[in-house]
């Protein structure tokens, strides 16, 4: 199986066992008004040389890439299967963790 991710229209590098689960929601057809969307439960991104750009380094405090990701803004994610985009919608980073030099993205 070929998973490929984009964050705001950049390639993730993904760890090897990357597994996504999403929770969907049924739709209200009584309530039309009513918006239910589906997400997922958090997935962790290995913290790579392409992953820190991605998220423009936001373990840093000193540091601002030119498209830089802020996270308090909604940044677009594409999720791929098999070339067939399964889905799409917004990315939130909930933490950087660093241990012992590695670095793992919490989104």
């Amino acid at each position: 199986m070929n998973i490929v991710l984009t964050i705001g229209w950049q390639y993730v590098d993904l760890p090897l066992d990357f597994d996504i689960l999403f929770n969907y929601t049924l739709e209200d057809t009584t309530n039309p008004s009513s918006i239910k969307n589906s997400y997922t439960k958090s997935c962790n991104l290995p913290g790579t040389e392409n992953n820190d750009r991605v998220f423009n380094l936001l373990f840093r405090n000193d540091r601002m890439i030119g498209n830089s990701f802020d996270p308090g803004k909604r940044v677009p994610f594409e999720l791929f299967l098999n070339g067939n985009m399964e889905e799409s919608g917004y990315v939130q980073l909930n933490k950087v963790s660093i241990l012992g030099g590695n670095k793992t993205y919490s989104c």
